[in-house]
């Protein structure tokens, strides 16, 4: 069985950087053709909250935009640490967004087209979820990316966190690098997709009788 970490256990140990304050831009974004722009961020956090690497993870708009809002993150803005299975404070990635529409900033909401980590398609959609929905997963990695703990939504049973957890470990993920750019072990969210094939199968229908 792989790694799981109860909701209580996961509530008080293992979790994911906390932005303190607002991802209200403190710049003025460089807009498209329709006056609109998005940028998603992959944040490293150092063990004391403090933004140390941000690069482009989703650009709408112009480049411009993920530099001046990386820029802000790591000068302007502070995070409660992230904490490993033993509760001791660790590197975290987390990803973050921000939108403008109609030439104004519109938040830094995750949106449902959300870009996940992992899409994966099941025969029966697990009960209690929607299709297409997104589920946020905390994974504990070590330095070279190999998943050791994962904890998921709490109101997935656990025969279904259990086979999402490890499907979320199949495969090592991107490592967190420290102040010297070195590889480290780090606690990071990781976002998945579940769509069931009927319903797949169904769109498919429907664009084809278009």
């Amino acid at each position: 069985m792989f790694p799981l970490i109860s909701a209580a256990v996961a509530a008080s140990l293992m979790n994911l950087p906390i932005l303190s304050g607002s991802l209200r831009p403190s710049f003025t974004a460089r807009l498209n053709e329709g006056r609109a722009a998005a940028v998603q961020v992959r944040v490293v956090v150092s063990p004391v909250g403090v933004p140390i690497h941000c690069s482009s993870s989703f650009v709408n708009g112009p480049p411009s935009n993920v530099d001046a809002f990386c820029s802000m993150l790591q000068t302007s803005t502070r995070f409660s640490a992230a904490h490993d299975p033993k509760g001791q404070p660790a590197y975290g990635v987390v990803y973050l967004w921000a939108h403008w529409q109609h030439g104004r900033w519109a938040g830094s909401r995750v949106p449902s087209w959300n870009p996940p980590d992992l899409a994966i398609t099941t025969n029966r959609l697990p009960k209690g979820l929607i299709e297409g929905v997104l589920l946020q997963f905390v994974l504990q990695t070590d330095k070279f990316g190999k998943v050791a703990h994962c904890i998921g939504p709490p109101r997935l049973t656990q025969q279904v966190l259990d086979l999402l957890c490890r499907t979320a470990g199949a495969q090592s993920k991107t490592p967190a690098t420290d102040e010297r750019g070195q590889p480290v072990p780090s606690v990071q969210e990781f976002i998945m997709r579940v769509t069931s094939q009927p319903f797949l199968d169904d769109v498919v229908k429907r664009i084809r009788s278009l």
